[in-house]
């Protein structure tokens, strides 16, 4: 009996670490998402308070800071298209893991109804086995 179920806990050992490396990766990616929106936010506070406050007198002053404002802008939106990639590479990962945990979900009821249906199995050959008994009824 042991040995007709080592092969399905073995695959059900597998399915567990995929599943577990599914979990990671999913985690890996909300991670990446939080920290680009992170950045997104502090390039756009920067942008805005940049020009607070600004004493500028010289005109290249005013021409190197609105050069400053051109380039955030543009780190701004590329960081933004980024954010879209990394949502849509953590969406992807967890489609991922939710198809792990079925996959496992599913292999670990196939080896609980493998193991009962050995265990049947394995009663009904030792209720055979037994040696038949007449059994006396009290008198």
């Amino acid at each position: 009996m042991k040995r007709q179920l080592s092969t399905p806990r073995r695959i059900l050992k597998i399915r567990e670490t995929l599943r577990k490396a599914a979990i990671g990766r999913a985690m890996a990616a909300d991670a990446q998402v939080q920290s680009l929106e992170k950045q997104s936010t502090n390039l756009n506070s920067l942008r805005l308070t940049m020009f607070e406050n600004a004493d500028c007198s010289a005109a290249q002053s005013l021409a190197a800071r609105m050069e400053l404002g051109n380039r955030l802008l543009g780190a701004g939106e590329q960081v933004e298209r980024a954010v879209t990639d990394a949502r849509q590479a953590a969406a992807e990962q967890d489609r991922q893991r939710i198809a792990a945990h079925l996959d496992r979900d599913v292999m670990q009821r196939f080896v609980e109804r493998k193991a009962a249906g050995l265990e049947q199995q394995q009663d009904r050959r030792n209720a055979a086995n037994l040696p038949f008994r007449r059994f006396r009824k009290p008198r």
